[in-house]
């Protein structure tokens, strides 16, 4: 049996929508993780998979892959975001979200 996939929200602070944006429109990062980026700026704004998905131009399994994996690593990003606010950039570079 095939499980459904759920458009979670996910809750951006200020600080990770302002990276998450800059990478989003960024033309010398890997294209991957432009859209990446993309995907979970729209998430954050309760769009569903499939509708990002045409907007990205991926399909909706893969949007819902990498929201979850984003949604995955969000809580230890939060807490890097409070311990040291200057490595999230860094650290989100690293969870490929």
């Amino acid at each position: 049996m095939r499980r459904k996939t759920i458009d979670t929200i996910p809750v951006l602070s200020d600080a990770m929508k302002s990276i998450l944006s800059a990478f989003s429109k960024s033309r010398s990062l890997p294209s991957g993780l432009v859209k990446r980026a993309g995907i979970v700026l729209l998430a954050s704004q309760g769009e569903l998979n499939q509708n990002i998905a045409s907007q990205v131009g991926l399909h909706y399994n893969n949007v819902a892959t990498w929201r979850s994996r984003f949604l995955a690593a969000l809580p230890a990003l939060r807490k890097i975001e409070m311990d040291d606010p200057e490595k999230l950039e860094d650290e989100i570079l690293k969870s490929r979200g």
